[in-house]
């Protein structure tokens, strides 16, 4: 969670495409990526009905009226500032385009809220949803009037909020134990079948960074319950059949009310060493009480990926993204002269048993050396925070945002995006 310096663009590169399990790869598909900006990591991206995108990057928002061709930052939110170099955010669209965005100011300080209903152009803030020192907020949206946020009070501690009043305040209305130290955390999401509120974390009782989870860490789906009054330890959670990987876990609903979930699968060599990192997906059509594991994506049985995220779209239809190098090992102790490639895999079949899936390079040599994540995360490896995104739009096309490294300079980076031509 760093903010970057102000940087230069880069010139858009052309992706290249591989065709896993298909008989022909859709040449062309994916428009060359373009630059957002340069302000913050981590990127977050949403659609509204309109056709207009929003990045979140910590506590910086950029805004695209021309289906991401260009990039402006919003000067909306009073916290946009370079000088909070530490944060976390989150951003929904409600069905009628108000915008809502979350962080903490600054970093493990008071959970703001902001809502916008015009572009971005202006915003409405409450610097203090939730006071204290907070940590890594998610926003979830359930209709026009429902919005739901959690956030990390001391860090560790989850507190799940309601907003009635269209975002300007949230009641608390559950607590995880105060014992529970897991901050690994992923999306809050909100199935668009059943109205069920969930959210994956890493089960971390030990407080390790994400990066030692790969053969320990196991994944955990909290059911919140928004009707309920502010008890501790009063969640439901189910467990998710998959290891940790080495960032927070990514997860999403279909359009049919499927959930999906990703993480990185270790691949042990001799010595119980990791000899590579592959990428797993879960899917659930019960909001997480059963679950079915896909096998490995096709293409990531070899060498090294992290920082997996997902999107979906309609029935079947997902998208991961994700850092791949051909060098095999764990992301966070591999050579330094590791070279990393932003690849996103996508399938239409995701709710058969064996998906097919086409993987495109959107992004080459985005990075050069480890990539890490958490807490135990310092220098350069930590160069994209704890992770990236990808998400459809309305029309059932996928949005990707990720993190570059300027060429030729280890600090500078970019905050990149594409979508389908």
């Amino acid at each position: 969670m760093r903010k970057t310096p102000l940087a230069l663009a880069a010139a858009a590169l052309v992706v290249s495409v591989t065709a896993v399990g298909t008989s022909a790869a859709p040449t062309g598909r994916f428009r060359p990526a373009v630059t957002v900006g340069s302000d913050g990591n981590e990127p977050l991206i949403r659609s509204a009905p309109d056709g207009t995108l929003y990045v979140s990057a910590l506590q910086h928002l950029y805004v695209s009226t021309d289906s991401g061709r260009h990039w402006a930052q919003s000067a909306g939110s009073p916290y946009s500032t370079t000088l909070n170099q530490n944060s976390d955010s989150s951003i929904q669209v409600d069905a009628k385009g108000r915008l809502y965005m979350t962080f903490d100011w600054p970093y493990a300080g008071a959970t703001a809220v902001c809502t916008s209903d015009d572009r971005a152009k202006t915003m409405q803030c409450n610097p203090a949803v939730v006071p204290g020192g907070t940590d890594r907020m998610w926003l979830a949206v359930k209709d026009p009037s429902t919005s739901y946020l959690v956030t990390n009070e001391g860090l560790y501690q989850t507190i799940f909020g309601v907003s009635s009043d269209r975002g300007s305040t949230y009641l608390p209305r559950q607590t995880t134990a105060a014992t529970v130290a897991d901050p690994t955390d992923g999306p809050l999401l909100v199935s668009p079948k059943t109205g069920k509120v969930v959210q994956p974390i890493i089960d971390n009782l030990t407080n390790a960074t994400a990066t030692d989870n790969f053969q320990s860490g196991t994944g955990v789906l909290r059911v919140f319950d928004p009707s309920a009054t502010a008890v501790p330890a009063d969640v439901v959670t189910y467990p998710i059949p998959l290891t940790a990987g080495g960032a927070l876990p990514g997860a999403a609903y279909g359009r049919d009310g499927t959930l999906y979930v990703t993480a990185e699968k270790a691949i042990v060599g001799n010595g119980g060493k990791i000899a590579g990192v592959g990428v797993q997906v879960a899917r659930s059509r019960d909001d997480g009480k059963t679950w079915t594991v896909l096998p490995m994506i096709p293409g990531t049985t070899t060498g090294t990926s992290t920082f997996v995220a997902l999107g979906a779209g309609k029935a079947g239809h997902v998208g991961l993204i994700f850092y791949r190098a051909r060098v095999a090992g764990n992301p966070g102790t591999v050579p330094a002269s590791t070279h990393w490639d932003a690849v996103f895999a996508e399938s239409t079949d995701a709710l058969s048993a064996h998906p097919h899936w086409t993987m495109t390079t959107v992004d080459k040599d985005v990075h050069i050396g480890v990539i890490c994540a958490t807490a135990g995360c310092v220098g350069n490896g930590r160069f994209a925070g704890d992770f990236l995104d990808a998400s459809f739009d309305a029309k059932d096309r996928p949005q990707i945002v990720w993190m570059r490294n300027l060429p030729g300079n280890s600090t500078d980076t970019q905050i990149r995006y594409t979508t389908v031509r």
